[in-house]
């Protein structure tokens, strides 16, 4: 019986997203009438597994994982250099943070304004006799040492010649001790380098002693899910070393993105992916008979991929249990609304933002026990990054019956059933990170029929730019329409604004800006180097963009406005739709909304906003999102219809633009519940059937004769 071999390097325990994809593929495959067997890192903790489990892998796709049993066995020894100066630095942490907050601190901060001032500035008691004298004798030993070395450093001849001098002696040494100065911490490089190739030979032999314990045969498949250039150059030493390789078909996954942005950002990072490309030729030209597929999961790291020019990659679906879908809820539709959050708990996710959320909707919503949250909050590492551990505590000082915190990894079941209990999915990743990466969750919450809120430019939101397309243009044939502007006929007018990408729009203007030592009162003395640092920013060319504009009279039975036009811009161009309603009379705006549209060239972009009651005018602005230039648009239309007043504004799930926004489409979603339920289910067929095991399987079995092969 041929075999399905899944390697998964990374996979440490029976929990997490990793671990779901190698149990669906495995258990598909023994339904089709392969003997699975999985092969794991050597930390796999395996309990009854229904295969055959080889944890042979030192190494995982990030580096070699943290032995838990080992760390828990051993403790932290009292003798271990690395604990002690863990503790110092602890100690010197506390210490530095107590000196800022104390009276000595403030004095120091105000060290340039006069006694009675800093003295105004404390309170009675604050400092006493004793430390004010000992702090002032101080203060008065560094004024003496500061004025002497001045003095020395004017009395010493030819200081020109010894400022010349000092940085060439330093340059002469740099020079003397360059070996030991690329091997320290600086030369990153090097430690990457060595890691990397140290990884590649680790993984080459971890892979041969697999195939001495499992014999290869004729028609076995072999899966990895998760490689990169490392396992590449691993592979090509197993394979020099065991030719019964060449009896299996090889299936490898690359699911990571390689370029940053999107297409339009492309050429300019091609010359750095030099190294992969090199990497992916010479794999190709040391292969001794292997047969071998490339994959990616979405058809954005298919196009990445593909533009390396050296091999042909494909697509293959998400593999997403056929029990998730038409799942019975066992909650009467009147039940509260539950809110979800799947996954672990940190930035790139966005569960920063889940504070803001549950704030905005607390009166309304929470109180009056119309929905209540389900937020999966388990760190991704022991300590969790700050801002997951900021916004989980503030998360627990909300945790009522209505919020209710899940703190620990879930099993399988765990984690099906809690994907199931939800009304509406939040996936707030971050949109640079995933506007070419797939999601597992958003994968099973469509599947699963559930509606969810997803941030514009990213995989997710185009998988539903379809469906929003079709609905709109439903809306046009029900509704009446009043009105009709085409994009020809309106009066554009063109302004040059400041580009701003959406990421930065969202970030807080706060970071932004530097902060800077108080400066005397009646004097604003800069350092030259400040001076220096201004003049640079002044200077400094701001990146600009060119955004249209045009205005149009609302008809007074109009109760929504629809935009809908083609993209004329290749696939990854996206543009920023600003809808301006103003008052009749006057320029007072009622209300204004940003939408990004775009990303597939295939498709129709369409917006449907609802009119404000005292709005008379609309203004229409166009710019790129998120490159300068604003991408082409054709047929471009601006319609006013007169519809229920009630009418969702999209279907299947909402899509946000900027953060401040997410509260609004989960709003949305909540007043319209059983319409966007109906659309998730309605939706969620096309999807099970194509993204579930057995067709990935299919795409699997289907690649054999057309991989890549080279003779021996």
């Amino acid at each position: 019986m041929a075999k399905l071999i899944l390697i998964d390097h990374s996979l440490t325990d029976m929990g997490g997203h990793y671990y779901e994809y190698a149990v669906r593929v495995l258990q598909a495959a023994a339904e089709a009438g392969y003997t699975p067997v999985l092969a794991t890192n050597r930390l796999f903790e395996e309990e009854e597994a229904p295969w055959e489990v080889w944890p042979v892998y030192e190494y995982g796709f990030w580096g070699k994982p943290p032995d838990r049993k080992k760390k828990a066995r051993r403790g932290r020894s009292w003798l271990s250099p690395r604990v002690w100066v863990r503790r110092v630095l602890g100690c010197l942490g506390w210490c530095q943070v107590r000196l800022v907050f104390s009276p000595v601190g403030l004095i120091k901060a105000y060290r340039q304004y006069p006694p009675e001032e800093i003295l105004q500035r404390l309170h009675v008691g604050a400092i006493n006799r004793w430390t004010a004298v000992v702090f002032f004798l101080f203060l008065y030993c560094w004024k003496i040492a500061a004025a002497t070395f001045r003095l020395l450093k004017a009395v010493v001849p030819c200081p020109g010649y010894v400022q010349k001098l000092v940085p060439a002696v330093k340059q002469f040494g740099r020079a003397l001790f360059w070996p030991a100065v690329v091997a320290l911490p600086r030369g990153k490089w090097i430690k990457t380098w060595r890691a990397n190739n140290q990884k590649a030979a680790t993984f080459g032999r971890d892979t041969l002693t697999l195939f001495t314990r499992v014999a290869l045969g004729k028609g076995d498949l072999v899966l990895i899910p998760t490689l990169a250039e490392p396992e590449l150059m691993g592979l090509v030493e197993y394979f020099r070393q065991d030719p019964r390789s060449r009896q299996a078909h090889w299936h490898l996954i690359f699911r990571r993105h390689i370029y940053q942005g999107r297409e339009p950002e492309y050429g300019l990072q091609d010359e750095k992916l030099r190294p992969l490309r090199n990497a992916l030729r010479f794999f190709q030209e040391n292969l001794t008979g292997q047969t071998i597929s490339f994959f990616t999961d979405t058809d954005q790291l298919t196009a990445q991929y593909n533009r390396l020019g050296v091999a042909r990659f494909r697509t293959l679906p998400i593999p997403v249990r056929r029990d998730y879908y038409n799942a019975p809820s066992g909650r009467p539709a009147t039940a509260p609304m539950n809110i979800i959050y799947v996954g672990d708990a940190r930035p790139e996710k966005g569960y920063q933002h889940l504070p803001v959320v549950v704030q905005d909707l607390w009166l309304d919503y929470v109180q009056t026990r119309r929905v209540h949250f389900t937020l999966h909050s388990y760190y991704n590492c022991p300590e969790g990054e700050p801002a997951a551990v900021v916004a989980r505590a503030q998360l627990q000082g909300l945790e009522t019956e209505q919020v209710r915190l899940i703190l620990e990894p879930l099993d399988t079941e765990g984690y099906r059933d809690l994907v199931l209990s939800g009304d509406l999915c939040l996936i707030l990743y971050d949109r640079e990170q995933y506007y070419a990466r797939s999601s597992g969750i958003f994968a099973e919450a469509m599947v699963a029929g559930i509606p969810v809120v997803v941030p514009a430019g990213t995989w997710m939101a185009m998988q539903l730019s379809q469906a929003m397309a079709q609905y709109h243009a439903g809306v046009r044939q029900q509704a009446r329409v009043l009105q009709t502007h085409l994009g020809r006929d309106l009066s554009w007018q063109v302004e040059v604004i400041e580009f701003l990408p959406p990421e930065e729009k969202d970030r807080p203007r706060l970071e932004e800006k530097k902060m800077k030592p108080l400066a005397k009162p009646g004097k604003d003395k800069e350092s030259k180097k400040e001076k220096e640092e201004a003049k640079d920013e002044k200077e400094k060319p701001g990146q600009e963009q060119l955004r249209r504009w045009a205005e149009a009279a609302i008809p007074p039975a109009a109760s929504h406005l629809l935009l809908s036009c083609s993209e004329g811009e290749p696939t990854g161009s996206f543009v920023e739709v600003q809808v301006t309603q103003v008052e009749a009379a006057g320029d007072l705006e009622v209300s204004q909304e940003t939408h990004i549209l775009g990303g597939r060239r295939d498709l129709p972009l369409s917006l449907l906003v609802p009119r404000t009651p005292s709005a008379g005018r609309v203004r229409l602005s166009l710019q790129g999102a998120f490159a300068p230039s604003l991408p082409t648009l054709a047929d471009l239309r601006l319609e006013f219809l007169q519809a229920s007043t009630d009418l969702p504004r999209s279907t299947v799930g909402m899509v946000y633009s900027t953060t401040d926004q997410i509260s609004a489409c989960v709003r949305e979603i909540i007043d319209h519940r059983a319409e966007y339920q109906a659309s998730a289910r309605k939706f969620a067929a096309d999807w099970a059937a194509f993204h579930n095991p057995h067709s990935l399987l299919r795409h699997l079995q289907e690649a054999a004769p057309a991989g890549l092969s080279r003779a021996a």
